[in-house]
């Protein structure tokens, strides 16, 4: 299946992994299996990181807001008028 003119990215993981009867997979007690769940913890480990340091991203940037409102409320603060219907135009 292709998105965008993308290969699907499961296809390539399904293809990547050997399966349970392929010869590559070596039934020694420690090697086979522990392997593969240590990469998985390590790249879990990576994404739990990168997920927490997302969330600590304030979803409002308080320093512009706060300089805005402050033009606002002072009366300093111009609307460009000519970009502002530029910029909506595109979306009509």
């Amino acid at each position: 299946m292709k998105i965008n003119g993308q290969q699907n990215q499961l296809s390539k993981i399904e293809k990547s992994r050997p399966k349970i009867n392929d010869k590559s997979v070596k039934k020694s007690k420690n090697r086979s299996v522990s392997s593969g769940l240590l990469e998985i913890s390590s790249l879990a480990s990576e994404l739990s990181d990168i997920h927490n340091d997302i969330k600590n991203i304030p979803d409002v940037r308080t320093e512009k807001v706060e300089n805005l409102r402050q033009k606002i409320q002072h009366g300093d603060y111009e609307i460009d008028y000519d970009k502002l219907s530029d910029i909506l135009s595109k979306y009509l």
